[in-house]
């Protein structure tokens, strides 16, 4: 299986849109405090969290999600992610560095259990009830 990566988007997701990549936003806004349903429907709820969240970061606020709004939404699981130098390091000190390195950006379920993007991330695209984390 490939290594996983952080997810990324090449469109803009807007109001009327639906669908996974939906889920995907709302579930990153509920991440970082701006609590919205997740419904997979883009509606005006999803578009305000988004434009607050826009405002919070001090980009542009559009309330429409571009792919500089979608980097800063996963920007938690790019730090968690991001490589350490082994500098001499054992591969038992590596483990630790790189455990240590996602425990700030506080990896947790939303949208349900052993569900949300952290786990999927864990889970290499899986989640749910058969999916412990």
């Amino acid at each position: 299986m490939p290594p996983a990566t952080v997810p990324s988007i090449t469109q803009d997701i807007k109001r009327g849109d639906k669908g996974k990549p939906v889920r995907e936003v709302q579930e990153w806004l509920c991440l970082h405090d701006f609590q919205v349903g997740i419904d997979e429907d883009f509606g005006p709820a999803t578009e305000l969290g988004v434009t607050r969240f826009q405002r919070a970061k001090g980009l542009p606020d559009t309330g429409v999600v571009t792919p500089e709004t979608f980097s800063a939404l996963v920007q938690p699981m790019r730090e968690a992610l991001a490589p350490i130098p082994a500098g001499g390091r054992t591969l038992g000190q590596m483990v630790a560095a790189y455990a240590v390195q996602h425990v700030p950006p506080h990896p947790r379920e939303i949208g349900g259990e052993n569900r949300g993007p952290w786990v999927r991330f864990y889970m290499r695209g899986q989640e749910g009830a058969g999916y412990f984390w």
